[in-house]
């Protein structure tokens, strides 16, 4: 029993040293990752990224990317947000991997304002947990003045080649249920993909509310952009996932 307690023990030892070492690579990697993010766009200076610098690095990752397959990226996909490959896959879009054409180049490779709103949204509440406020009292947060620090570049290249690797699918989307001149799902579009989701059933108009409310980057939009239908049908499949977690219960409890 002793010998067996001391083995315990020293593998306790052993598990607990790889962590440290693991943490440890995990620190330094990330610090040098950070340096070199800085050293290269950091035009002003700050030690951290200002609006037009995360734009510029944006359009650099996104300029650096080659065609990966589909179950690569919709894996990336799930990582920041759980289920919305199986919801895209629910919704039957083509998603097949395909050399761009050149007018889709450009657009792959320019980086719109609601772009890296988003991408500050994301690695702002990702780091530590935090959530950003996006509002002081009845006044808005200009994003364009936030300044990205270190610790946030991780979340938000994540978060980044995430709808980068699945753009192609989610512009899909978006012109089979349609845009406003703004090209962003309204919410006709938005429940009419939702009904097609829960295949035919017609969404609430609560739900509808809710899952838009809870997807927006920013409270002050009446649509959804590219980058948020992402969470859209994240937010809807783990809804229905629930629904039919307790459909099931209370048929086990009447039966």
């Amino acid at each position: 029993m002793l010998v067996d307690m001391a083995a315990i023990v020293i593998r306790m030892q052993q598990q607990q040293n790889r962590e440290r070492e693991i943490a440890a690579k995990k620190v330094k990697e990330d610090a040098a990752f950070a340096k070199d993010v800085l050293m290269r766009f950091n035009r002003s200076k700050s030690k951290t990224l200002n609006y037009e610098e995360l734009r510029a690095w944006l359009k650099s990752v996104a300029h650096s990317q080659t065609t990966i397959c589909t179950a690569h990226a919709r894996k990336e996909l799930d990582a920041v947000f759980p289920g919305s490959s199986s919801a895209l896959s629910t919704l039957n879009i083509n998603s097949q991997q395909s050399i761009p054409s050149q007018q889709e180049e450009i657009d792959s490779h320019t980086v719109r304002d609601d772009e890296v709103d988003w991408v500050i949204m994301m690695a702002i509440n990702k780091n530590d947990g935090t959530t950003v406020q996006i509002s002081e009292g009845n006044k808005l947060v200009n994003l364009k003045e936030t300044e990205l620090q270190p610790s946030q570049f991780g979340g938000a290249l994540q978060a980044w080649l995430s709808y980068v690797h699945n753009k192609g699918t989610l512009k899909r989307v978006m012109k089979k249920y349609g845009t406003n001149d703004q090209g962003q799902m309204e919410r006709s579009h938005i429940k009419s993909m939702l009904k097609d989701l829960s295949c035919g059933r017609e969404p609430e108009e609560s739900e509808v509310d809710s899952v838009m409310d809870e997807a927006r980057a920013m409270p002050h939009s009446n649509g959804i952009s590219g980058p948020e239908l992402i969470k859209v049908l994240s937010l809807w499949y783990i809804k229905d996932l629930e629904k039919e977690e307790l459909a099931r219960s209370v048929q086990v409890a009447d039966g």
